[in-house]
């Protein structure tokens, strides 16, 4: 008996997943992990762009390609392909902040501007971070608590660096930790939304290493020879 498919919708997925080849024969469907990968790329298009509440299960299913039931077969929720790319976001930052600081000390404030390097390179993902962090800020939000946590990591680690150039007698001992990492951050996060609405790369880099060198100039112990 000949099937039919009456939903256009399920007929153009699979039209995607099967694509036939030179042969005639088709290739293999996209597997699961490639297709979370889309889900997630796509989800951090959207986002980035309309926020996490104003981008809704078709829109996004539509943006990959499939249907909104294929959509939750890999992620069961929206919300958990939110903490999903909130995840991925932590993995990549984890990786630059950790080379930047792992030196502490004087070492890690001259190496200040790399962390501008970083957002230039990816700048989508940092602005669906901002996004999501001005969506987050009622404590029912899906990603309140993660933000806390998240930015008090970033504020410990910087107190750390701080701490490790105090220690060495490379950074004034009467320098307060927890205040400088506060504007480190602050900074970082000021001039990040200054990017969004100039898109000025030279400017924004050039910022970067005035802030280094000046940061460095207020807590470090100047060199003494002889």
């Amino acid at each position: 008996m000949k099937r039919e498919f009456s939903d256009p919708g399920a007929i153009a997925c699979m039209r995607k997943d099967w694509v036939v080849a030179g042969s005639g024969s088709p290739r293999q469907r996209h597997s699961a992990e490639d297709r979370r990968r889309e889900i997630l790329d796509a989800a951090v298009r959207l986002f980035s762009e309309r926020g996490y509440r104003s981008t809704g299960i078709i829109a996004l299913a539509a943006e990959v390609g499939i249907t909104h039931s294929g959509l939750l077969h890999h992620f069961g929720t929206k919300e958990a392909i939110l903490h999903a790319v909130a995840n991925e976001r932590v993995e990549r930052d984890t990786a630059i902040y950790t080379e930047v600081f792992k030196d502490g000390g004087r070492r890690a404030i001259a190496r200040l501007p790399e962390l501008g390097r970083h957002f230039l390179s990816d700048p989508m993902r940092t602005r669906m971070f901002s996004v999501l962090v001005a969506e987050s800020l009622g404590e029912s939000d899906p990603l309140h608590d993660y933000f806390v946590n998240r930015f008090q990591m970033g504020r410990t680690l910087l107190q750390f660096m701080l701490t490790t150039g105090i220690q060495r007698g490379e950074f004034h001992a009467d320098i307060d930790p927890v205040l400088i990492a506060g504007e480190m951050q602050a900074f970082a996060s000021g001039l990040e939304t200054q990017w969004f609405l100039d898109r000025d790369d030279d400017r924004f880099m050039r910022t970067y290493e005035a802030y280094s060198a000046a940061l460095a100039s207020r807590i470090c112990i100047p060199f003494v020879e002889g």
